[in-house]
């Protein structure tokens, strides 16, 4: 797989800025949140389009948000105590 393009600073404009095949894309102010979500969202679209293994990558941290989200979907009953992400560990609740 090639490199990740870079989140940049595009200093005439002010503007967060990612180019990709040769095409710039503005993302809006420099260091916004909003800039980093654009930037995310380029990104994830560009590595689905280029994985060359046939394979689509998740990391740790997506594996685990998607469990917690099923989690407090599946688990809703009172009764049952829930497992919550805690930002340093597993911990029952």
């Amino acid at each position: 797989m090639s490199r990740t393009p870079k989140y940049s600073l595009h200093k005439a404009t002010g503007q967060a800025r990612v180019r990709m095949s040769g095409k710039d894309h503005y993302l809006g102010e420099y260091g916004s949140p909003e800039s980093r979500d654009a930037y995310d969202e380029l990104i994830l679209a560009w590595r689905r389009l280029n994985d060359l293994t046939g394979k689509h990558s998740t990391t740790v941290g997506q594996l685990c948000l998607a469990f917690q989200e099923h989690a407090e979907k599946f688990y809703r009953d009172e009764h049952v105590k829930l497992i919550r992400l805690d930002r340093r560990s597993w911990q029952l609740h």
